[in-house]
């Protein structure tokens, strides 16, 4: 479904589509992307989905600015609301590419 994602991999994609637009039962939202990240299936099992604090989730985003495929000026604050989306990709088995954005309600 989100093989697309993959293309996030080189730079000038993402600097040809630095947003993705979602249609979503309670309006249109934008996801401003600032990390993508190529992992091993021991890193997806693990990766962080909710933080303790503040810190640890700015250090969270840090930690996934610096590993991304692209770079951007993008650094989200720890207050925002932060989206992965996740696919399969054949770089070795069990590799995952994800992308990590803001997400912007636009709509209700």
């Amino acid at each position: 479904m989100f093989t697309s994602l993959e293309k996030y991999k080189q730079q000038a994609f993402f600097d040809q589509h630095p947003r993705i637009y979602l249609r979503t039962p309670g309006g249109i939202m934008r996801l401003e992307l600032f990390s993508g990240m190529l992992i091993r299936p021991e890193e997806f099992d693990e990766f962080k989905r909710n933080f303790d604090s503040a810190d640890e989730k700015l250090a969270a985003i840090r930690d996934f600015k610096e590993r991304s495929t692209f770079k951007t000026t993008l650094t989200p604050d720890p207050s925002d609301r932060l989206l992965t989306l996740v696919t399969c990709v054949y770089d070795f088995p069990g590799a995952r590419f994800i992308v990590i954005g803001r997400l912007v309600p636009l709509s209700l």
